[in-house]
Parts: C-alpha cells; sequence; structure tokens
C-alpha cells in the first residue's frame, strides 16, 4: 500500500471505535482500507485489490473483504462512507461485494 497518500477515518464497529486508514494500492490507484484499533493495532483490511476488475470498475469503486468482518459493509453504508452497488465480485472462493466509495 502507498503511505504517502493517507487519510483517516472512524467507525464503530460491534461497540469498538476503529481508526480507518485509508490508501491507495501499490500498483493501482485502487483505495485500500486498513483498520487500527484506539491503540494504534492493525484490526484488520476491509478492501481487497483485485486488479484483474480494474477495467469493470473505475478507482472510486472498492471489493469488500467481509471474509472477516460480514457487516463492514452495512457500518460503512450507515456511516455515509460507502454506497452499496448491489455487485459482488469473485476471486478464487471468495465473493468480494463492490461498493462506491464517497469519503
Amino acid at each position: 500500500m502507498n503511505l504517502s497518500k493517507k487519510r483517516y477515518l472512524q467507525i464503530n464497529y460491534k461497540g469498538q471505535v476503529l481508526d480507518l486508514e485509508v490508501l491507495k494500492y501499490n500498483n493501482s490507484d485502487r483505495i485500500a482500507i486498513q483498520a487500527y484499533t484506539k491503540t494504534k493495532e492493525p484490526f484488520d483490511v476491509l478492501t481487497v485489490n483485485l486488479p484483474a476488475y480494474d477495467a469493470d470498475y473505475g478507482y472510486e469503486y472498492i471489493f469488500l473483504n467481509t471474509n472477516h468482518m460480514p457487516d463492514i459493509e452495512k457500518v460503512l453504508e450507515q456511516a455515509g462512507m460507502i454506497e452499496n452497488t448491489g455487485y459482488k465480485v469473485w476471486s478464487g472462493y471468495c465473493v468480494y461485494p463492490v461498493a462506491r466509495w464517497l469519503r
């Protein structure tokens, strides 16, 4: 992830305040989001980088990693950070919701 383009936001996930670091992946302009606890420990990566879909979705779209945080899509949507597109993409055996990043 490209650390030169960071921004920070906060969400409440299951009663825990998480700091979100908004970056870009090194090999594309796709948005990458890393969550940290209040003590700055890494919590989870909320997005996945799927360059195979770059031609299908502009760089304002993110692929949400719902494997570890199944309801993160709902949390981000309620916080006004994403717009749910209703689309999903596949990579291997995993399915990732596609959302438009609003921040």
